[in-house]
């Protein structure tokens, strides 16, 4: 017996002295002031975190004592739209283990919006109530870059991978004659006959072997209102921006603006106007070096770069996390981690369409997603299917709907070798815009036979006393009048498909009788929101 106990001892002891392993280390409650740090580790210990503003965590450390596996540390007193390094600390009586450090942003003072910009139409049946900030049309898409280039006071960081536009380089030049520090990365492999002669402005051209394959901008980074993101899939070719289908996202957002700002820097090797050749890092030697979850607008938005982030396994946890749809458009599908992923994910219930271009590329999944059953067609446009994006539970509004978008196509030189960046924004209203992005081309290729999706963008519902009782909104269509009964001290809007506000009244508390005789013939959203409820109901006005 004291032989057992003995041993007993010695192998709890060589346990806890161990190397502790943590686990998903993860930040949350994310605000201007202060930021929540989850983890969990593999033996019991104390709870503590070291942090700082570099990485010698200069500012101390914090320790709430315990005897817990499950970790939990908000720290305070942070200031807006700051990256600070954390590293979670395991305390067992006098053994002190480290975690990784990691890097954390808490949320700016920026305003967080979000736009989604379509070069090509859409199709605003599938609205839950406002339409893309730009959609079919892409001299409004290369406006609007333009006009932000235009707009911006202090700053500009461009990496594209090619560019053939010279009213977006003469944009550039005059913003830099101007004042306004331009700096521009260059893939080294691609024509970019805008960029000759050399402009004004400084350009370095990288990754002779792989592909600088970003298509992004920074806009007066340091700024809280006026610091903006441009990306997506278009490059700044006539056939980008005008011709094949393509999309970007605009993101107002200080700390976002810096996060990119990072990944431009490591690239450029130098803080400074001037490029650094000898510091500067491109594909396969750079590190996973930025912040990757931000609270924009009060929505999650996650970035991260290839190749060093492990971008996609981060996209398969994405796409893992759909309880009702998944909706992909790629130009190239050959990474074999997503087929399987969405075949299980279709195996498990959950609805799941898909569009690709080059279904004939080397290692094409598309073959065999067929065989598995996955809803996939081949695209038919005569133009290009350029887009690379996802999109999670876009038609269930209480759950996590998800655009992932971004420059990475669904290939292995896109996670391994090419420099791209991706975004994962959660975000109910901008998966919706994607997806009425999505359902046209769908119906497109399907030539409008058996196009609709399993799903309908009506009676979204956000409940806080899990009422369920539905709108008694009618008739559906209408032709002269639109009835709503039994309201309760309910705020009513109505808007166009195109998001257009057609109708507002506060405070109602009685049936109403909407007249809509002159209102274009179409399909509107009424939104009825009270102090518990709030539901969306499509009708359509047809006289």
């Amino acid at each position: 017996m004291r032989i057992f106990t003995i041993l007993s001892f010695l192998f709890l002891s060589l346990s806890l002295s161990a190397q502790i392993n943590f686990y998903d280390v993860t930040p949350s409650n994310i605000t201007q002031t202060s930021l929540q740090l989850d983890w969990s580790t593999s033996n019991y210990g104390q709870t503590e975190i070291r942090y700082g503003l570099t990485p010698a965590l200069e500012l101390g450390a914090i320790n709430l004592g315990g005897h817990t596996l499950n970790h939990t540390i908000t720290l305070n007193n942070l200031s807006p739209a700051t990256f600070y390094y954390i590293q979670p600390v395991h305390v067992y009586q006098t053994t002190v283990s480290y975690g990784d450090v990691g890097y954390y942003s808490t949320r700016s003072n920026s305003s967080g919006e979000i736009r989604a910009i379509f070069n090509q139409s859409i199709d605003p049946s599938y609205s839950s109530g406002t339409a893309p900030y730009i959609h079919g049309s892409g001299t409004s898409m290369q406006n609007e870059l333009i006009s932000m280039i235009n707009n911006a006071k202090s700053t500009i960081d461009v990496a594209v991978y090619n560019n053939s536009l010279s009213s977006v380089v003469s944009a550039l030049t005059a913003a830099h004659n101007n004042g306004v520090r331009v700096r521009y990365i260059a893939n080294i492999g691609t024509a970019n006959t805008a960029l000759t002669p050399a402009p004004a402005f400084p350009v370095y051209y990288v990754n002779s072997s792989d592909h600088m394959h970003h298509k992004f901008f920074i806009f007066d980074a340091d700024s809280t209102n006026s610091s903006w993101v441009w990306s997506g899939s278009a490059n700044l070719t006539s056939n980008g921006i005008f011709t094949d289908y393509n999309h970007a996202v605009t993101i107002q957002d200080e700390s976002l603006a810096k996060a990119y700002r990072i990944e431009f820097e490591e690239m450029w090797g130098s803080s400074t106007a001037s490029y650094n050749t000898t510091n500067a890092k491109i594909g396969t030697t750079k590190t996973d070096n930025t912040p990757h979850i931000f609270n924009i607008g009060g929505s999650t938005v996650e970035l991260y770069f290839s190749p060093s982030d492990k971008v996609s396994w981060k996209i398969d946890d994405a796409l893992n996390t759909a309880n009702n749809d998944i909706e992909f458009s790629q130009y190239i599908f050959t990474y074999n981690l997503f087929k399987y992923e969405l075949r299980d994910r279709k195996n498990a219930g959950v609805a799941v369409h898909g569009i690709i271009d080059e279904i004939n590329a080397s290692g094409s999944d598309y073959a065999w997603l067929q065989t598995e059953g996955v809803n996939v067609v081949a695209d038919n446009h005569s133009a290009q299917l350029h887009h690379k994006y996802a999109l999670v539970d876009a038609g269930v509004f209480n759950s996590d709907p998800q655009v992932i978008t971004g420059s990475h196509n669904w290939t292995s030189a896109a996670e391994f070798d090419n420099d791209e960046n991706t975004l994962i924004i959660h975000d109910a209203t901008i998966t919706n815009h994607f997806l009425q992005e999505f359902t046209k081309r769908w119906c497109e290729v399907k030539n409008n036979i058996s196009c609709q999706m399993p799903f309908t963008i009506t009676g979204i519902e956000e409940t806080l006393d899990n009422s369920t009782t539905p709108l008694n909104i009618y008739p559906n269509p209408a032709h002269s009048h639109l009835y709503i009964d039994d309201i309760a001290q309910a705020n009513i809007r109505v808007f166009h498909v195109s998001g257009q506000q057609v109708y507002a009244k506060e405070q109602v508390d009685t049936n109403l009788d909407i007249n809509v005789q002159d209102w274009e013939n179409g399909i509107y959203l009424v939104e009825v929101t009270t102090a518990k409820n709030r539901y969306l109901q499509k009708v359509m006005i047809l006289h």
